[in-house]
């Protein structure tokens, strides 16, 4: 039995995220042909509000994923397959890129956006995954407004740069609260942490963490025999590429995708935008709601305009 012709479009999108709904809509007022893929398993699935987004401050990121779906739909050009994408071939510089979805469905498209995002590892310590986003946050710019003046911890799981909880706990007892607690996990804190934290009044737990319970707002952390309880916890967990893009042979750093200016990857078909790019003058990478809407529409608007000039013979 032969295999189904690939649906051709102009543009294919993997991932329902701000970036890909937002370049999605783009692309669609545009009159391309897009197919946006999308698995339903967004990254900020467990939080229930979202920050800093003028006009949208505090509201639901599954209200903006509704939305979007619901505008993005209204284009006929853009076709939205609930599916996961499966592989991804990209091979001569002049053929399309060819994706395969799990329900069986292939797409050749001429671009490529990868709006992915990435996944966020908290497998390292028991309870800290049910509670991520609900109590157990990343980003004191998302959520330290909202625990302001509670009893609060910054969790340590062997980091690749032990400088940075440290810093994020100073970051805390400046802005948010009186009662800061860096638990290290075992791991050592170099020396001018060490003094910084006690400059600024950052208390230290060095026991392993072997377990998190409790709910937002009264949360236990079991370190020996013994139960610390804070209003909140604050942990950056290790980011991992999606298993959706990992054929990619794109330039990387870590779990995120190089891009320029214009959101194009090191290969000139392919764009990225979201939380799974990162731009190569960036010292790092910002996983904000905003951003991702703003490199989405940047990564749209600058498809659109290597298609036409590739269509009208610009070169």
């Amino acid at each position: 039995m032969s295999s189904p012709i690939p649906d051709a479009v102009e543009v294919a999108v993997i991932g329902a995220g701000p970036a890909g709904l937002t370049a999605a809509l783009v692309l669609g007022r545009q009159k391309r042909t897009v197919v946006l893929v999308d698995s339903g398993q967004p990254r900020n699935a467990p939080a229930t509000e979202m920050h800093m987004y003028l006009g949208l401050d505090g509201r639901s990121p599954k209200d903006l994923r509704r939305t979007g779906m619901e505008e993005v739909a209204g284009h006929p050009n853009v076709e939205i397959v609930h599916s996961t994408v499966t592989g991804i071939e990209v091979t001569g510089p002049d053929t399309p890129v060819s994706l395969a979805t799990s329900d069986g469905r292939s797409f050749l498209a001429e671009r490529l956006l990868v709006t992915a995002g990435v996944r966020d590892d908290v497998s390292g310590i028991p309870g800290v995954a049910a509670r991520f986003g609900q109590g157990v946050y990343h980003c004191p710019f998302c959520h330290g407004h909202e625990v302001d003046g509670r009893r609060l911890a910054v969790l340590t799981d062997a980091p690749e740069n032990p400088a940075q909880p440290g810093l994020q706990a100073v970051y805390l007892a400046t802005h948010f609260s009186r009662d800061v607690t860096l638990l290290t996990n075992g791991h050592p804190v170099p020396d001018e942490i060490r003094e910084t934290l006690a400059r600024n009044g950052v208390g230290l737990e060095h026991r392993p963490v072997t377990e998190l319970g409790g709910t937002d707002g009264a949360l236990t952390v079991s370190v020996g025999d013994e139960d610390l309880t804070f209003g909140a916890v604050f942990h950056t967990p290790r980011e991992q590429p999606r298993d959706s893009v990992l054929g990619l042979d794109l330039e990387t750093e870590g779990a995120h995708i190089l891009v320029d200016w214009q959101q194009r990857t090191s290969d000139p078909r392919v764009f990225a935008a979201g939380d799974c790019a990162r731009r190569r003058d960036d010292p790092v990478p910002l996983a904000f709601v905003a951003r991702a809407v703003a490199a989405g529409q940047a990564a749209g608007l600058w498809i659109d305009q290597d298609l036409f000039r590739a269509q009208a013979g610009l070169g």
